[in-house]
């Protein structure tokens, strides 16, 4: 679990300089998730998710 989300971090750090703040807050969502059991396939369901997703691109809610 530790290994993967850190290599995801780095990646993500090269990859997507303007969500690096953002990438840290998941990989504290991610450690929250395991301690739940929920893991990487539930967090990908709620990244997939329309509420999600709704709340990234608005950033604030009307």
């Amino acid at each position: 679990g530790r290994q993967r989300a850190d290599e995801m971090m780095s990646f993500m750090d090269k990859e997507y300089h303007e969500v690096y703040e953002m990438s840290k807050k998941h990989c504290k969502i991610l450690k929250t998730l395991n301690r739940l059991h929920i893991g990487l396939t539930g967090y990908n369901r709620i990244l997939n998710s329309k509420l999600y997703n709704k709340v990234r691109h608005n950033k604030s809610f009307d």
